[in-house]
């Protein structure tokens, strides 16, 4: 009897151990947990305020901006892998997608992964970082792309849990279609996420004004292209600050429209500058910039001005007049000015980008 009952008894301590081990695996592992501040998380995001200009194509890109929040519950959730049990993770649109086809965006393909905001014609793609990019061992992978509509899974061993109480990555909106005139008013859930064992576990809002530029701009705004500044001697420059006569050009904005509300303000025009062509700003403030790269080393730099001969500021947004309809003409001078002791003979060409914008 005694031996049966050991052999009775042997198979009973073996499989209490085998549970004793899968108790503890699942316990330590393959699970989600939220810790304190509450059970749901709620994410919103103001992204800022973006221009374009009437007359982009679709796909254009609008602007960027940062999707790093942190929850408004103050709250942390974190998952840990398991080899068993993968661990996963869906963010699902709550948008609506956007069903055409649009240009790649700095090569990445963003079709069927474009959602649509409340105004017509404004997309958003949500490119995801961390946790979800598959960028540490302690984060979930992509089945896909790490974009919303997204889907992942922990898998990699790792004695850190993966935490999910900030959203970060990129969302980059993107005309899908003609806006409407004026500032338009992003507001509204974008995505939601599910966790592993815990089924829903967030939603992520986000906001941003997109205002359409008014007026066109067309191939030939500059009145000059180049905008000749004159031949010189030497010797009229007499020292550093010496100036040269001005010469006026204009910038023309076409077909300019503003809001069609009765007796609402027109919105003011608004231009930033900054150099191009190896051109750089040496005094912004006072509207002094350097010469090409291609141009020859004469010891002068050229200064723009408003209309008034009052300096016109470089790498700020600059107010210059109220929206005309129909028209308006944006009216500045340019000189060319002494930087360097010695002024030697030569060819000198500057350069400027410039923005337009309206509010």
């Amino acid at each position: 009897m005694t031996s049966a009952l050991r052999s009775t008894l042997r198979p009973l301590v073996l499989i209490l151990g085998n549970l004793a081990l899968g108790l503890a695996s699942t316990n330590a592992y393959g699970r989600c947990a939220f810790g304190t501040g509450g059970a749901y998380m709620t994410f919103v995001k103001d992204m800022g305020s973006f221009w374009i200009p009437r007359d982009a194509p679709v796909g254009t890109v609008i602007g960027k901006a940062r999707l790093f929040a942190r929850n408004n519950e103050s709250t942390t959730l974190e998952c840990f892998y398991d080899a068993a049990t993968p661990v996963t993770a869906r963010l699902p649109n709550t948008a609506p997608l956007f069903s055409g086809s649009l240009p790649p965006v700095e090569g990445k393909n963003v079709d069927g992964h474009v959602l649509q905001t409340n105004i017509p014609g404004v997309g958003v793609y949500i490119d995801l970082g961390y946790p979800y990019d598959g960028s540490s061992t302690n984060s979930f992978s992509p089945d896909a792309v790490n974009a919303v509509p997204y889907s992942g899974a922990m898998r990699t061993m790792t004695s850190f849990p993966a935490s999910l109480s900030t959203i970060n990555g990129e969302a980059v909106f993107i005309k899908t279609d003609d806006i409407a005139a004026g500032p338009q008013r992003i507001a509204g859930e974008m995505f939601h996420g599910i966790v592993h064992d815990l089924g829903k576990v967030l939603d992520y809002r986000l906001t941003a004004t997109v205002t359409r530029a008014q007026c066109s701009l067309k191939a030939d705004a500059v009145s000059a292209d180049p905008v000749l500044l004159g031949d010189h001697k030497v010797e009229d420059f007499k020292g550093v600050g010496t100036y040269t006569p001005s010469v006026p050009f204009h910038i023309t904005l076409n077909d300019c429209q503003d809001s069609s509300v009765p007796g609402a303000t027109r919105a003011d025009v608004h231009v930033y500058l900054d150099g191009a062509k190896g051109s750089r700003a040496i005094d912004p403030d006072q509207g002094v910039f350097s010469l090409t790269s291609t141009s020859d080393d004469i010891g002068l730099g050229i200064q723009i001005l408003r209309s008034d001969g009052s300096p016109m500021p470089l790498q700020a947004d600059q107010l210059m007049k109220a929206l005309d309809i129909g028209l308006t003409r944006l009216d500045f001078q340019a000189r060319y000015v002494q930087i360097d002791p010695r002024v030697k003979p030569g060819v000198g060409e500057g350069a400027l980008n410039f923005t337009i914008t309206y509010r």
